[in-house]
């Protein structure tokens, strides 16, 4: 029987755990031991989510190793990052959901030479994963991690790809094999219920509509939560999720470096790329020191010199505090009119690599995030929690309230769960695993996308011209865990003794569609994933043969989705999987 309920944040910027004793509501931070200098060890509150690969002559021994490895992660992976940025691997989780590329291809870090072993999006994923494991088994022997009820977090703009591609690599790091995987903002929801107990119903009541803004270190995530009456009793229901935005506080360093960069010119220096990259890391502390309470007025950043006459050596130059916010501020949470459109990359080839934001406006987004679901929230949201790092500093969060009350006429009330929102969501997985015990309210919903397969239709073949394209839906949005489908459709054939491939669509924007639903072109409110494959072993028939086949998708308690082609007889089954692939 296991002894805590874990909290897992999978951040990508970093990493948090938070344990609760079962049958008690004292949660705990898992202080994690890492390297926080070349030969110093801490344990911290956070990981960082940074993986170095060491040269040969680098040599690393965590207390729970046999031998020493060239690779680590956590605080000192976070500063080789300034130091040595192309042996150094960021935003693991951010790949993951790079619908584009092979995940488990040897491809990080890009900028690496020929002479340093890549690893994969999945491997780096594993590896962070295991590192959490193993630091817990060091701490609690008598207790290990496989043995505990453990919730993951994920954010809600994760398609089932990138999720089931987490929870292969979280089992394979160790994690039990019923664990459960959790959107993020409903884990900030659920880290204020913790707080709250049954007062929350004092604070809300039916039609109020909640939106979870969360910004972190490399992702936004927008959310939608209602509260119904159910039989006259209030209850949570998740009823939108946005896009997977590539803007947060990183894209703040950046443009924190940019800023200085400009400084350092204006003072004849010129920086090389290498020192652009340090920059780029240093600014992470003068942000969070010029955002923070602190009384000072200025940061001064130091990065190293070049140049034989000034081996050693360091420049420098001031950041204001004033012009820092400013600069931030009117920059990633500018004033902008509800109808305001996106910027999109405005020339037609881009580089290679994660899919960041054209347009760092996050107010722009998240007026196109209400726009696009105002059918859901009638007028506005009601209520606002805030979440992630970036909303420590509380005039962003006083733009995003202003904005609001300008586009659509209403203030919303904050839900202050006068928690640290480095851990929050660790503490709302921790109080989730519970919840799902049965102590306590459970935000229903279910799968925050629809799912649809792909099919070419029957035309007659063009030269030069693809046969148009046809969605399946499999999976309705708001698919309840716990349930099963049977997906009417005419019987399908496929071809038995050999790798069956589907192309795999999804949406946020399709709340009508019912499992069966036919979409008779791929319109623009659906978006391309990864593809579908079943392996199709023979099972009794002739290689080769055409089995008529029917469809079932089943939504495990756990957070995983399944498909099942089941020959017509109901004898035969061949499970479907997310492949993690481009084909």
């Amino acid at each position: 029987m296991s002894k805590f309920s874990i909290g897992v944040d999978l951040g990508t910027t970093n990493c948090v755990m938070v344990y609760t004793p079962i049958n008690e509501e004292n949660q705990k931070v898992f202080m994690i031991p890492q390297f926080v200098d070349s030969e110093v060890i801490e344990a911290r509150a956070s990981l960082p989510s940074f993986l170095y690969l060491g040269t040969d002559s680098e040599a690393f021994k965590l207390p729970w190793q046999n031998q020493p490895s060239s690779k680590i992660i956590g605080a000192w992976a976070r500063r080789r990052a300034s130091q040595v940025p192309d042996r150094t691997i960021a935003a693991a989780k951010s790949w993951l959901a790079h619908s584009k590329i092979d995940k488990r291809e040897n491809l990080l870090p890009t900028n690496a030479p020929e002479d340093v072993d890549k690893l994969s999006p999945y491997a780096v994923t594993c590896d962070i994963l295991s590192y959490l494991v193993s630091a817990w088994n060091y701490a609690n022997q008598e207790d290990k991690f496989i043995n505990q009820d453990v919730v993951l977090t994920v954010p809600a703009s994760f398609d089932e790809v990138a999720r089931d591609l987490t929870r292969e690599a979280a089992i394979e790091a160790g994690f039990p094999d019923n664990f459960t995987i959790l959107e993020e903002p409903q884990a900030a929801m659920y880290s204020w219920l913790g707080t709250k107990g049954d007062t929350w119903r004092k604070q809300l009541r039916a039609g109020d509509s909640l939106l979870v803004v969360d910004v972190g270190g490399g992702t936004s995530d927008f959310s939608l939560i209602k509260t119904v009456d159910e039989e006259g009793q209030l209850g949570l229901k998740r009823v939108a999720v946005g896009k997977h935005l590539l803007v947060g506080g990183d894209n703040m360093d950046l443009a924190l470096a940019h800023l200085a960069a400009q400084q350092f010119a204006q003072g004849g220096t010129s920086l090389d790329p290498w020192q652009n990259i340090s920059l780029w890391h240093s600014c992470r502390d003068a942000k969070e020191s010029l955002l923070g309470d602190a009384l000072q007025d200025t940061h001064t950043i130091s990065i190293k010199g070049k140049g034989r006459s000034i081996i050693g050596s360091s420049i420098s130059t001031q950041l204001n505090k004033k012009t820092v916010q400013d600069f931030l501020l009117n920059g990633f949470f500018p004033e902008v009119n509800f109808d305001e459109q996106v910027q999109r990359a405005s020339t037609g080839f881009v580089q290679v690599g994660l899919a960041y934001e054209s347009d760092a406006a996050i107010t722009r987004h998240l007026a196109t995030f209400l726009r696009e679901h105002s059918a859901e929230i009638e007028g506005g949201p009601t209520h606002i929690i805030f979440n992630g790092g970036v909303f420590k500093a509380a005039m962003f969060q006083d733009r995003v309230l202003n904005s609001i009350e300008k586009w659509l006429g209403l203030r919303p009330t904050v839900l202050d769960s006068e928690h640290n929102l480095d851990i929050s969501v660790a503490q709302g997985a921790s109080y989730y695993a519970i919840v799902r015990a049965g102590n306590g309210l459970r935000i229903r919903g279910g799968t925050s996308r629809s799912y649809y397969l792909g099919f070419e239709t029957a035309a007659m073949a063009i030269p030069g011209m693809p046969k148009p394209m046809q969605g399946l839906c499999v999976v309705p949005r708001g698919m309840e865990e716990g349930t099963s489908l049977a997906i009417p459709s005419e019987p399908l054939g496929l071809v038995v003794g050999q790798r069956a491939t589907f192309p795999f669509f999804s949406s946020t924007l399709r709340p009508d569609d019912n499992v069966g639903t036919l979409l008779p072109t791929i319109t623009a409110d659906v978006e391309e994933a990864d593809t579908i494959v079943a392996d199709l072993p023979t099972q009794g028939y002739e290689s080769g043969e055409v089995v008529s086949v029917k469809l079932e998708a089943k939504l495990q308690e756990t957070g995983a989705l399944e498909l099942w082609a089941i020959s017509l007889d109901g004898t035969q089954r061949w499970k479907f999987e997310f492949n993690a692939r481009e084909e």
